[in-house]
C-alpha cells in the first residue's frame, strides 16, 4: 500500500506540471475553463502522498518510540484476538473472509495496581493470526499519567510472522498507461484538440488509479 501511494504521488506531481504547462502554453484556450485548476488539484495530491502521508506516519512511529523510551512498560493480559471486519483489502496476503483480508487485532487487559481502575489495550493492525505466537501475556507501554496514551509492542510478533507475496495489481497497469501519456503529450507533434483528448484521457486514468488503489487495499 506504501508503494502504491509513493506511485500515485509521484505521478500526481507529473500531472501537476503537465497540465501547469499546457496551462501556460494554450492559456488563451484554457483560460478559466476547468482544465486551468487540474495543475493545482494535482499537486495538491501529490502532496498529500508524497509528504502528508508520510509526515502523519512518521509522527506515529516517533510517538510510539517516545512511550517504548520514557513510557511505563506493564504486563497486559491477553484476552483475545479478533478480527476486524471493517477493513478488506484484496491481491496480498491469505484470505479470511470470503471477500478479501481483514486485519487481526489483539486485545489486552491490565490493572492499575494503584487506581484499581480497568484498562483495555488494542493492538495496530495485524495482516496475519498472531495467535500461534502469543503467550499469556503482552507488552504495553503507557503515558504514566495517562494510560489511555499506550503502544502495544508487536514487533516481535511482526517479525515472526510469514512475509507475504504481492499479487496481482491493476494499478500499476495504469501507472503505465498514465506514463505513456504523459510522454505524448511531449513526444507527439498534436493539435490543440488532441492535447484535450490525451488531457481527457488522463483524467480518467489519474480518477481510476486512487479507485484501483483503494479496491486493491480493500
Amino acid at each position: 500500500m506504501n508503494s502504491i501511494i509513493r506511485f500515485m504521488g509521484i505521478m500526481f506531481l507529473l500531472l501537476g506540471g503537465l497540465f501547469t504547462y499546457q496551462y501556460y502554453k494554450f492559456e488563451h484556450v484554457f483560460s478559466g475553463s476547468f482544465f486551468s485548476y487540474m495543475g493545482p488539484i494535482f499537486f495538491v495530491l501529490a502532496f498529500l502522498c508524497l509528504i502528508g502521508f508520510p509526515l502523519v506516519k512518521m509522527i506515529r512511529r516517533w510517538n510510539q518510540r517516545y512511550l517504548r523510551l520514557y513510557g511505563k512498560r506493564v504486563e497486559a493480559e491477553i484476552t483475545r484476538v479478533y478480527i476486524d471486519y471493517r477493513l478488506k483489502r484484496k491481491g496480498m496476503g491469505v484470505w479470511n473472509t470470503s471477500s478479501g483480508q481483514s486485519p487481526y487485532v489483539i486485545e489486552a487487559h491490565w490493572v492499575d495496581p494503584v487506581t484499581k481502575q480497568d484498562y483495555i489495550f488494542t493492538s495496530g493492525y495485524l495482516w496475519h493470526d498472531p495467535s500461534p505466537y502469543l503467550e499469556s501475556q503482552i507488552e504495553v507501554y503507557i503515558k504514566e499519567q495517562n494510560p489511555h496514551r499506550y503502544y502495544m509492542d508487536c514487533r516481535s510478533i511482526e517479525k515472526l510472522a510469514p512475509k507475504e507475496k504481492a499479487g496481482f495489481d491493476f494499478t500499476m497497469i495504469l501507472f503505465f498507461l498514465m506514463a505513456i501519456l504523459i510522454a505524448a503529450q511531449f513526444i507527439i507533434p498534436v493539435t490543440v484538440v488532441d492535447h484535450e483528448l490525451l488531457r481527457t484521457l488522463l483524467i480518467g486514468v489519474s480518477i481510476l488509479i486512487p479507485i484501483s488503489g483503494l479496491i486493491s487495499s480493500r
